[in-house]
């Protein structure tokens, strides 16, 4: 039956084993295949299907140290190499969970575990290739980006009784919510979970809950989802947004936790958890998911220079904490070294990566310079300031050469973090005079210049925003709005700190009346922020909190 099917079909197989290799194509062909090529490692798959394309690929997971299997969907989905009505099918001896799951999140069409018999094969390929070719109009639309002719195939091949139904009614579901037609996803799901709970109903019909900005209510269908199937990965990515959306930050940070304790290979999730860690200030657990982001951006096409930045830039932080925190302990020399060690390692490869970019490159070695500095290795830490300063000359000093003004105030910002104030306000100085047509970037050098702090002090000011988040989410508002306080007379400038005041002075009016000194400091607080552009990510909440405040104080009335 699907014999003239195999043979109108491109086939590669991607493994390391000429053997598996072989025996692979010898099924196929059995099958009907006539056009079955073949690469050695995932860079030759994704030269293979870049010169031509191939309607299915079977892909192994381990490949030694070349890419991944995960991490060849992961770029032919990136670079659209891959098409919804191509098929991808992942083949693996492997068993650990870890890997399991971190193949599946990136939703092969299959996958199958060696060894592999030819009725296996004809079983499961059979099955796709019939769903495939049956809905070929409908993937053809969403290739094409056309959701809308998409979704009303979905409801012609529903008319007509395919027997594809699930499929068409998660597709069209998932199609309605892309293009923001949130009323329609949720009928469906909603009637799909009349006749029966099903795991994949419910879960879009949180998302979709979420998206319309209920996120309480989303949060209890994630919750009950998590009930009955702890492993559904997905369920804890989104219902730590419900967390985020509900500013309960620590309980986001533990369903991320959660995510990666279960799923670690997905290296977006991991740079999730760093920064919202940093956030929150728990440099701990930023360090881990951090260093775990360093080790899967190897080799994958997610890779960015900001994960090895970032990196080096906790680690100096926990540097820091920990020499202020336990300066007696016997083993913190050997701790610092070893930190030292890990940080300069990612440096090496951010340098290494990125040669091209003199940006990335000064970045790198003034992180080098912070963390030698917070280590007590000054001699190693004026050695990778006088190269970051030597890479600033060469790019100004060649004419077609631009180096972006937010990169030298990062550098303005690395001098004070490791006590170079005068060569700081030089650079801001420079700054000011080549940028004064550029409002967005004076207005960041007069920020750095008001509040030019160093590294100790930001980190006294982070663990004081730290403590008043986790107060504030216990519901101790008088005592979240002393530590925020105390962060805010630090950095009085930094703008989640005075958003986090500020949400926290509109929480205890809605238990008693702000005293005059505090509507006074809440007040000092919006004309800090009152400099935050339209275009920034805390905007809304900035307006929002704005306007409950002002209602607030000036009516007495409760929040």
């Amino acid at each position: 039956m699907f014999f003239r099917a195999y043979e109108r079909k491109k086939f590669l197989i991607v493994d390391d084993f000429d053997s598996f290799v072989i025996s692979l194509k010898q099924m196929l062909r059995s099958m009907g295949a006539s056009d079955v090529h073949s690469a050695r490692n995932g860079d030759e798959a994704i030269e293979a299907c870049l010169s031509r394309h191939h309607d299915v690929v079977f892909c192994d997971y381990n490949m030694g140290d070349r890419k991944n299997g995960q991490q060849v969907l992961e770029e032919l989905r990136h670079r659209k190499l891959l098409r919804h009505t191509d098929i991808f099918c992942m083949i693996s001896a492997e068993a650990s969970s870890d890997m399991v799951f971190g193949a599946l999140e990136y939703s092969p069409d299959a996958y199958i575990t060696k060894p592999i018999t030819r009725a296996l094969l004809a079983n499961r390929m059979d099955k796709l290739i019939e769903l495939k070719d049956s809905v070929l109009d409908i993937n053809k639309a969403i290739d094409l980006e056309d959701y809308s002719k998409a979704i009303s195939l979905c409801a012609k091949h529903l008319r007509i009784g395919s027997k594809f139904k699930v499929w068409l009614y998660k597709t069209q579901a998932n199609l309605f919510y892309m293009v923001g037609d949130y009323q329609h996803a949720k009928k469906i799901y909603n009637d799909i979970l009349k006749g029966r709970d099903i795991d994949w109903a419910r879960l879009g019909l949180a998302r979709v809950l979420l998206a319309e900005g209920n996120a309480a209510e989303a949060e209890a269908e994630f919750e009950f989802l998590l009930q009955k199937n702890p492993q559904l990965v997905e369920a804890y990515d989104l219902k730590a947004e419900a967390h985020r959306q509900q500013k309960q930050y620590k309980l986001a940070q533990q369903s991320l936790m959660a995510a990666t304790a279960i799923s670690p290979m997905a290296l977006t999730r991991q740079r999730k958890l760093a920064e919202l860690s940093v956030d929150i200030g728990d440099l701990e657990q930023a360090m881990s998911a951090y260093k775990q982001a360093v080790k899967l951006s190897d080799k994958s096409c997610l890779e960015n220079s900001d994960t090895y930045l970032q990196y080096a830039q906790v680690i100096a932080d926990v540097t820091t904490k920990k020499a202020m925190e336990t300066p007696d302990d016997p083993n913190l020399q050997r701790d610092t070294d070893l930190m030292l060690k890990e940080a300069s390692q990612a440096l090496d490869r951010t340098r290494r990566r990125y040669a091209h970019d003199p940006g990335v490159v000064m970045r790198a070695h003034m992180a080098e310079a912070r963390n030698c500095q917070v280590a007590g290795k000054e001699h190693r830490a004026s050695d990778a300031l006088e190269k970051a300063q030597a890479v600033v000359e060469k790019a100004t000093a060649n004419p077609e050469a631009t180096l972006d003004p937010i990169v030298l105030l990062d550098m303005a910002q690395s001098l004070f973090d490791i006590g170079r104030n005068e060569e700081g306000d030089a650079l801001l100085k420079r700054l000011a005079e080549t940028n004064a047509d550029n409002p967005a970037v004076l207005q960041k050098i007069n920020e750095l210049i008001e509040e030019p702090v160093s590294m100790k002090e930001k980190l006294i000011a982070r663990e004081r925003n730290k403590n008043g988040i986790q107060a504030y989410e216990q519901n101790r508002f008088a005592e979240a709005i002393s530590y925020f306080e105390e962060a805010i007379a630090i950095t009085p400038l930094q703008v989640g700190l005075n958003l986090n005041f500020i949400q926290a002075l509109v929480k205890m009016a809605s238990e008693k009346p702000l005293d005059k000194r505090l509507v006074e400091a809440g007040r000092s607080s919006l004309q800090a922020l009152s400099r935050i552009d339209a275009s920034d990510k805390q905007y809304k909440r900035f307006i929002h909190l704005q306007e409950r405040f002002n209602k607030v104080t000036s009516s007495g009335a409760s929040a």
